[in-house]
Parts: structure tokens; C-alpha cells; sequence
């Protein structure tokens, strides 16, 4: 409640909550809770104006939340959640140290998931915008004749964040010629020679920051 106030002078009496109920959760060996409360505490953090904090919070929790595969948590807590994501996901392509530690396979589905909702905003009122980081699978995107599938994406957004076959291979728990497959279907569908004209295109149509 007090989060959604959208008071930023409540913000120190929401951590302290928070921070009484991470403890409880903690002795009593909660994990779930423990990333909920977390992921909340990610969002009082940023907005109470402390992006760095709320980052570094985000990441540790999320590289605790992918240990079970916990999605929902985050993509539930809708636009300000989906914001945050893409500041971790801009850390982790710039290779901040803070953020390492959150597997990029697991944050891209976290991202995927955090997308527009099938059902959306009512008829004749605003489409939501798809996160910065990430669109969603199979949405139409002018300029790409064949929409890339979720597991398109997932490579596509691996691909953004410059890493080789091996490393998605393992992020995404694939063999390495699956890997080499996506590869040659995304650059098929974004007409690309190459990886960099790949992501170069991407970004043109939209598909990721």
C-alpha cells in the first residue's frame, strides 16, 4: 500500500516493513517469500530515487529466484517492475559486475514474461508499449516478414549481449547445434548476414533495446 501511494516520503517506512519481514522470512527459511519480499524491496528502492541500489537488489534477487525458475513474481508486479528489468538487463550488456551473477537465459524469459499481456488494454483505449528490452514473441513487427518464436528471441537477446554459441548453449540448456540453428533461423528472419547486423536489426525493428 504504501508502494502504490506513490509517496516517495513513505519510501524509508516501507523498507523498514520490508526489511522486518525479509528478516522473518529469512529465520524461518522462506525462500519464496524471501524474492518476493525482495523484488519488492527492488521497487521501493527505485522509487525512492536510488536506481543503483535498486539494481544491485534486483539482480541478487533474481540470481536467487533462478535457482527454482520463479517467473511470475516479477512479471506480476506489471510496468515499474518491467522498467527496472530493462536497467538490469542495460547492466548486464554493459558488463557490470553487479549483475553477473543473474544468468542471461533465465533473465530473457523473466523479460519475455514481464511483455504485454494477451487480453491487454481495452478496445479503443492506449496499446501498451512492449518493454525496451524486449518484445514479444511471435508479435507482428512491420518490416519482419516470419515473427521470431519465444525461443528465437531468447537467442536474439543472448546474441544483444554479445555472447558466443557455448555460453548460450548453456544459459538456455541446449546442445551446442541447436544453438547453431536459432542462430541461422534469427538471422534468416532479420535477412542479417551476421551477428552484429542481426542485433543491428533488431533494434531497428524494435525487438530489443
Amino acid at each position: 500500500m504504501l508502494l502504490a501511494s506513490g509517496q516517495p516520503e513513505l519510501t524509508g517506512l516501507a523498507l523498514g516493513w520490508l526489511d522486518r519481514l525479509l528478516a522473518t522470512a529469512e529465520d524461518q527459511d522462506r525462500t519464496g517469500s524471501v524474492i518476493e519480499i525482495r523484488a519488492l524491496r527492488a521497487l521501493v528502492l527505485a522509487r525512492g530515487s536510488v536506481p543503483a541500489a535498486a539494481v544491485h537488489e534486483l539482480a541478487g534477487t533474481l540470481a536467487l529466484a533462478s535457482a527454482q525458475g520463479h517467473v511470475r513474481v516479477f512479471a506480476d508486479e506489471g510496468t515499474p517492475m518491467t522498467a527496472l528489468l530493462d536497467q538490469v538487463a542495460a547492466a548486464h550488456r554493459d558488463g557490470q559486475a553487479a549483475v553477473r551473477q543473474v544468468p542471461l537465459g533465465y533473465l530473457a524469459r523473466v523479460l519475455r514474461a514481464a511483455g504485454p499481456k494477451a487480453g491487454g488494454p481495452k478496445a479503443g483505449g492506449p496499446k501498451a508499449a512492449p518493454p525496451a528490452a524486449w518484445r514479444s514473441a511471435g508479435a507482428a513487427v512491420p518490416g519482419l516478414v516470419e515473427p521470431l518464436t519465444s525461443r528465437e528471441m531468447e537467442v536474439l537477446y543472448l546474441l544483444a549481449a554479445g555472447s558466443p554459441n557455448q555460453l548460450i548453449a548453456e544459459s538456455l540448456v541446449v546442445t551446442l547445434d541447436t544453438v547453431k540453428k536459432h542462430v541461422t533461423h534469427v538471422l534468416g528472419k532479420l535477412g542479417a548476414a551476421n551477428r552484429t547486423e542481426a542485433v543491428a536489426r533488431a533494434r531497428e525493428l524494435g525487438l530489443i533495446a
